[in-house]
């Protein structure tokens, strides 16, 4: 078994359109456990969808985005999401769209996600590193995207 504790540096290619299991749920919908990824308005931008429910989430793979971001999982958070190896793992991030300031992401609790298994974690990071609003501003070209 390779180590999966490995950082995090890149979101594998996740598989669109199919179902994502989130045992422990995400934070504030701990009864809600199935979610489908689906493509965002943009590249790097996804849409989180509940199976049941009205809830939806816009998703960021904070890689893009942020270009000093890095993720270093414990062995312990890499078995939250049953991955073996890291090239499995996708990070992303809740973001939250703004129409007159900059969108917002949630670095400090990331979503984490098996690509290959189709399960995944919210994590709750501690310590000083980025915050639950981090803002940036998504572009597609020369304007900013509407969501």
């Amino acid at each position: 078994m390779t180590d999966p504790s490995a950082a995090a540096t890149s979101a594998p290619k996740v598989e669109l359109d199919t179902v994502v299991h989130f045992p422990d749920g995400l934070l504030g919908f701990p009864d809600e456990l199935d979610y489908r990824l689906t493509q965002g308005p943009a590249a790097g931008l996804y849409w989180l969808l509940p199976a049941e429910g009205p809830a939806r989430f816009l998703l960021s793979d904070p890689f893009r985005f942020f270009a000093e971001y890095s993720l270093d999982l414990t062995p312990e958070q890499a078995a939250r999401v049953d991955a073996d190896i890291p090239s499995d793992i996708a990070v992303l991030a809740i973001t939250i769209p703004h129409r007159d300031a900059p969108w917002t992401a949630n670095l400090q609790g990331p979503l984490v996600i098996n690509a290959r298994k189709g399960v995944g974690a919210q994590l709750v990071l501690a310590g000083s590193g980025p915050g639950v609003r981090e803002p940036f501003v998504p572009t597609a070209g020369p304007q900013r995207m509407a969501v």
